[in-house]
């Protein structure tokens, strides 16, 4: 038994009744506001640039996560590297005394 004759009459309506939901979302999102009125900027309110503020030096970190050691660099120049066994915090970048000094 398949239900006979008044199944396809119950699928139908409710296929009617999801269609009229989504329609009615459709619309309900779709739908517009008033025109939105923007005002003219005034020419008394000019706009001055900003004070250039002090130049922060850029620091970079570099974690290598196979020996723990974190190289710093302030503006592109190698300053040094935590290892994890610096006194005080903030710990301070030192220079690891096997690297090698680039010649002057």
């Amino acid at each position: 038994m398949r239900g006979g004759p008044h199944r396809s009459q119950l699928t139908l309506t409710s296929a009617i009744g999801v269609v009229a939901a989504l329609a009615a979302a459709m619309l309900c999102a779709c739908a517009t506001r008033g025109p939105v009125s923007i005002a003219p900027p005034s020419a008394t309110a000019t706009s001055t640039p900003a004070p250039q503020a002090a130049a922060t030096p850029e620091w970079n970190l570099f974690p290598d996560f196979t020996t723990g050691k974190i190289d710093v660099y302030k503006d592109g120049e190698y300053v040094g590297s935590i290892t994890g066994d610096e006194p005080g915090d903030p710990p301070i970048p030192h220079k690891d005394p096997r690297q090698l000094e680039p010649y002057p």
